[in-house]
């Protein structure tokens, strides 16, 4: 049986914390020429990480995309473990393998990266072109003051799509996309058919209103699987061959493993001095059963 974001945020907070340690993400980045795919944190009742696989890769393209997923998919022992979510950045060419290779996964896309991209567009497209001058030197305190006055309209913009982006439901995504559309980004016509021509055909993916359909737990970046990701590069520090690449990741693994284990030893010791109190007997019975990271969860 499927849940959504939507069902979870209705439930009692008690019944949340066994879904977490139920459901699988996996989030995907990519620096060439190696992938490094993560399984996220919030399935961990301690909130700890550790990875799952790691590749090497030539180039990014489909092809080398779809070996990745199809191994990482062997590696799993039963359909039942298939990741009921994936966050990706927005990659073509890795979307169309995700939609091959994972149909049934729901796939969220980093909207952070999707900020990133507008922002860049809206600095280059949402421009007050500034009325004709005979003059031919522009004056420094004049080009300052049009330059604060770009940089306040950029902000202005990139509120307004955040709003966009976080609308929920769709009746509010509605006012949210027509606020920007027509009072925020008005004059600029060209922006406005870049957003809704190449980037909210993708909304279902990343626009809370249709998100909140997923089991996302919160995860709507790659942010934490780059974090791992630079781990990974730290413990690579230097050129080697497979072999002590190998080693390496080998270290990793085992340094995150342990980090997992004493979260759990510390969950089992020790209990927060909030949660001893009197008032609290409920807590104080979960003591040594729920980890200290749960118990955040319930309270």
């Amino acid at each position: 049986m499927s849940i959504s974001q939507e069902q979870l945020v209705r439930k009692p907070r008690l019944k949340t914390y066994f879904l977490l340690i139920r459901i699988q993400l996996i989030c995907l980045t990519f620096s060439p020429p190696f992938w490094s795919l993560t399984l996220l944190t919030k399935p961990i009742p301690t909130e700890c990480r550790y990875s799952v696989a790691f590749a090497f890769l030539s180039f990014e393209q489909g092809n080398n995309f779809t070996w990745v997923l199809e191994m990482l998919v062997g590696l799993l022992t039963s359909k039942l473990n298939m990741p009921k979510v994936i966050v990706t950045d927005w990659d073509p060419a890795l979307m169309n393998v995700v939609a091959k290779v994972l149909p049934k996964t729901d796939h969220v896309l980093c909207y952070f990266h999707i900020e990133k991209n507008v922002k860049a567009k809206c600095i280059t497209n949402c421009r007050v072109n500034a009325k004709p001058s005979k003059a031919k030197v522009v004056d420094k305190h004049v080009k300052e003051a049009k330059d604060e006055k770009h940089c306040d309209k950029v902000k202005k913009i990139g509120r307004a799509w955040r709003d966009v982006v976080n609308s929920h439901p769709e009746d509010s995504f509605a006012i949210a996309w027509l606020t920007f559309k027509e009072e925020v980004c008005g004059p600029f016509p060209l922006f406005v058919k870049y957003v809704e021509t190449t980037v909210l055909n993708l909304k279902k993916h990343f626009v809370r209103a249709w998100m909140n359909k997923y089991l996302h737990l919160g995860f709507r970046t790659t942010n934490i699987v780059e974090s791992a990701h630079a781990q990974l590069k730290r413990y690579l520090s230097s050129v080697g061959d497979l072999a002590s690449c190998w080693d390496e990741i080998d270290k990793m693994l085992k340094n995150q493993l342990g980090e997992i284990q004493g979260s759990f030893g510390i969950s089992i010791t020790f209990m927060a001095h909030k949660y001893k109190k009197k008032q609290n007997k409920l807590f104080s019975e979960l003591e040594g059963y729920v980890s200290r990271a749960a118990l955040s969860f319930i309270d």
